[in-house]
């Protein structure tokens, strides 16, 4: 087999062994000011979500957890959505959130958006 062919092999198995799930886009989005009541959190991955090893919390800002939301695959297989039981207070919030691909490899992560409802 040609060097340049067993090179390039080599490159798409090392490509593909280093490919991992990622966040795409999140509402509230990160420091997302939100004007009305929040009803839930939707997250967009780059791949398809192993919902069984997902989870998302919203924490206030010394970290305490103020909801754990019940999680299902949104729109997509790339989507994961929690419902908030009851709407928060204004104020400044963080959403915890970790998932999984095909592969089994569990990413997480963790961001702030703020509640300021217009009266």
């Amino acid at each position: 087999m040609p060097r340049s062919l067993v090179a390039l092999a080599a490159a798409v198995l090392l490509a593909a062994g280093t490919w991992h799930l990622s966040l795409v886009s999140s509402f509230p989005g990160k420091d997302e000011v939100v004007n009305a009541p929040l009803s839930k959190v939707a997250l967009t991955f780059s791949a398809p979500v192993n919902i069984k090893l997902s989870a998302v919390s919203i924490l206030a800002q010394d970290s305490t957890e103020v909801a754990k939301l019940a999680v299902a695959v949104g729109a997509k297989p790339t989507m994961v959505e929690g419902k908030l039981a009851r709407p928060l207070p204004a104020g400044r919030y963080l959403v915890r959130w970790r998932t999984a691909g095909a592969d089994g490899h569990a990413i997480r992560g963790t961001y702030a958006f703020t509640i300021n409802p217009v009266e």
